[in-house]
């Protein structure tokens, strides 16, 4: 293990994607289906997050300390948050979504209004699974295995797993619960996070500017020449190929590697992505109070997420240590 500490280009990549994430929610960005801009962003928005992850798979730690980590980091987060959620824009603002009843509640967790939190569920399932590999697999030739091995999990995820809906009750809240589906397709990027991790010194993370540039330009006109097309994560819904879905996705997280290079210095962006974890569980819940309350589109509460989110986000990493805690530095596994 290296030194630890923290790495500003991945600060910088996930300060720019939770933005986007935030922008995303309020329905801001160009159409999907017109704009090549908005497809080829949502083809990596989420896997980027997943491969990042990877960078700091806690492979050297055991089944204990990885799942009570997880817990910690990722699970407790989604229950505080999705409880708090659920009571002020169901209870307080009285929304259509659920009531305070066991089905209701349960609404809450797994859904409306937050389902951005099934990142979180999505990224404990994909960390403990990946661990296993990691413990199994001590050679480059193993790790490659084990990434053919996820990338047909992520296939078969795309094409062959049943809608939610047509499941059996009992069968369609675990795989809620556990967002199986969006784990088993993203897997595989937090996967090729930690083989990065595994031969890339942290060093190594940042790119000369003139080299940034240029694969800056080359990642974002090789994902426009490979055809993005509209993916949305959360439901595992594509409208194309799961090559082009994995192949548009490569491209967008190498261009963000190398924005992250080039914007190294943006404090702001590097506070964001520190951060990433409370904006991600507060913003989605201003936004919805604030369409539920005041009446509004999304569009028009954009000002207000904005300029509430980044307080909120404060507040929860202030007052609520234990369910949001401050970012600490991190080890990239090596």
């Amino acid at each position: 293990m290296g030194k630890t500490t923290r790495v500003a280009t991945v600060d910088i990549m996930k300060g720019i994607c939770i933005i986007m994430v935030v922008v995303q929610h309020c329905h801001v960005l160009p159409d999907v289906w017109t704009s090549s801009f908005t497809s080829i962003y949502f083809s990596f928005n989420m896997p980027l997050f997943f491969f990042l992850s990877g960078l700091f798979l806690p492979s050297h730690r055991t089944a204990r300390e990885v799942v009570a980590g997880g817990w910690r980091r990722l699970l407790l987060p989604w229950v505080v948050f999705a409880l708090l959620g659920g009571l002020i824009v169901d209870i307080a603002v009285g929304s259509r979504y659920g009531r305070l009843s066991p089905h209701g509640v349960y609404l809450w967790l797994v859904s409306k209004p937050n389902v951005p939190l099934y990142f979180l569920r999505a990224l404990f399932v994909a960390t403990v699974g990946c661990w296993a590999l990691s413990r199994l697999c001590g050679t480059q030739r193993q790790r490659m295995a084990a990434l053919g091995v996820l990338c047909a999990l992520s296939w078969a995820a795309f094409r062959l797993s049943p809608e939610p809906e047509v499941l059996p009750l009992f069968f369609r809240g675990i795989f809620g619960a556990l967002a199986l589906r969006q784990a088993c397709a993203m897997a595989m990027f937090m996967w090729l996070g930690h083989m990065v991790a595994c031969s890339v010194a942290p060093a190594a993370m940042k790119m000369r500017p003139a080299v940034a540039v240029a694969v800056f330009a080359g990642a974002i006109a090789a994902a426009w020449l490979v055809g993005p097309m509209p993916v949305w994560w959360h439901a595992v819904v594509a409208s194309g190929p799961w090559s082009r879905i994995v192949v548009s996705a490569m491209c967008g997280i190498l261009a963000m590697w190398a924005l992250g290079s080039l914007l190294e210095r943006c404090r702001p962006l590097a506070l964001a992505g520190r951060f990433s974890l409370p904006v991600l569980v507060v913003h989605y819940i201003i936004l919805m109070a604030s369409v539920e309350l005041l009446g509004i589109t999304r569009q028009q509460a954009l000002p207000i997420v904005v300029a509430l989110t980044p307080l909120a986000a404060w507040a929860c990493v202030r007052w609520l240590p234990w369910a949001c805690a401050r970012p600490a530095s991190r080890k990239l596994t090596q």
